[in-house]
């Protein structure tokens, strides 16, 4: 193979231009892995700031400061990161064979071919290696971004997760010493009711007054006599006078 023949030069370039396209992509797709960790932290980092004015710790805090501002260096990285950069393409095949074609015959004023193919794929090389230049520097610094926001977000992540758990445990100790105080004042109140109702007077016996059975009027039930046919409604006190 011989490196110095032009269509060998081209051959590299495209592949190399190939190259470092896929690798741009690919640090493109990183991104959407730091949107699913700054969504992460994003979850508890309100309850984490509001924590110190709650319940004070002095290293709480001291870990806290620290976490912020690795958070917002990550962020600053981040925004450099997702910066638009000046990368190159390709013109259109036709391009060359017409427009670069026919300013070539304008200035060479000739129409032979070989002459012609010649400064062509000069001209098309020529663009290969502005191409290849430029997108390897676009690469470069994306991918030299994406290693310095990688390097601060390790240590943001770790914060991130000590200080939250020490804020979730710290939540389900104040819950426990509420139920438990909550639990006491509901034994005592029970205690104390009972106490009080220990210590009532008993009810003093009311004594009936007696009564004298000769002097107790003696009444008599209505008695109703019924019949399918006939209702007949006779009185007690009738039948009494009757008989006498």
């Amino acid at each position: 193979m011989n490196l110095l023949d032009t269509n060998t030069k081209i051959e590299n370039n495209l592949k190399q231009i190939e190259f470092y396209q896929s690798l741009y992509q690919k640090i493109q797709s990183k991104f959407s892995f730091l949107i699913v960790v700054y969504s992460f932290i994003g979850l508890y980092i309100v309850e984490i700031i509001k924590f110190p004015f709650r319940k004070f710790d002095y290293t709480y805090v001291i870990f806290s400061i620290i976490f912020i501002i690795t958070l917002a260096i990550s962020l600053y990285r981040t925004y450099c990161l997702v910066q638009p950069e000046n990368v190159s393409y390709l013109n259109e095949p036709k391009y060359f064979y017409n427009d670069i074609l026919n300013d070539y015959q304008e200035k060479l004023r000739t129409d032979d071919e070989e002459i012609l193919n010649e400064y062509l794929k000069v001209t098309y090389l020529l663009e290969l290696e502005d191409v290849l230049e430029n997108n390897t520097k676009v690469y470069r610094k994306k991918s030299n971004d994406f290693y310095k926001v990688f390097k601060v977000l390790i240590p943001t992540l770790i914060l991130y997760l000590g200080l939250s758990s020490f804020v979730i445990i710290q939540k389900k100790e104040e819950q426990n010493s509420i139920s438990i105080q909550n639990y006491k004042e509901i034994l005592n109140y029970i205690i104390e009711k009972n106490m009080s109702e220990d210590k009532k007077p008993a009810d003093k016996k009311v004594e009936k007054p007696k009564i004298d059975l000769k002097m107790v009027i003696k009444t008599a039930p209505i008695v109703v006599k019924e019949s399918v046919m006939l209702n007949k409604h006779i009185s007690d006190s009738k039948d009494k006078g009757k008989k006498k």
